[in-house]
């Protein structure tokens, strides 16, 4: 009976041991790298980017062909008006006033100190 509860308490020490290692285990981090700790959980097996990509004109300005021909960098400006609407623009003015907007058919409603003019007239409960 002696012998029995040695053996016992012997696997009851071993089990107890290796329930210790599963539970160490589990908090253990997932890569060995000094810096495991602190990257996202869900980015562990992902490199991330370090760059953003171009996109739109930037890419097309980054791929546009390049000047590499003599003829190329030695060309002359063309002899007719490459855009012709930068001189109409400047003619246009930004802003003209119009005209005085009817408001005769609009309900006025002042809220706050403020005045607006509504299509609608506000509602009142009777």
């Amino acid at each position: 009976s002696g012998a029995a509860s040695k053996q016992t308490s012997r696997m009851r020490s071993v089990l107890l041991a290796v329930a210790a290692l599963a539970v160490a285990e589990a908090f253990a981090p997932m890569c060995p790298t000094p810096g495991a700790a602190t990257r996202r959980a869900g980015l562990t097996g992902l490199q991330m980017a370090h760059h953003v990509n171009a996109k739109g004109a930037k890419e097309a300005r980054k791929n546009r062909p390049k000047k590499s021909c003599l003829s190329d960098i030695n060309r002359k400006p063309p002899p007719y008006d490459v855009e012709p609407m930068i001189a109409a623009r400047k003619t246009i003015k930004e802003y003209e006033k119009i005209g005085e907007a009817d408001v005769s058919a609009l309900f006025k409603i002042e809220k706050n100190g403020k005045v607006f003019y509504h299509v609608k007239a506000a509602f009142t409960s009777q």
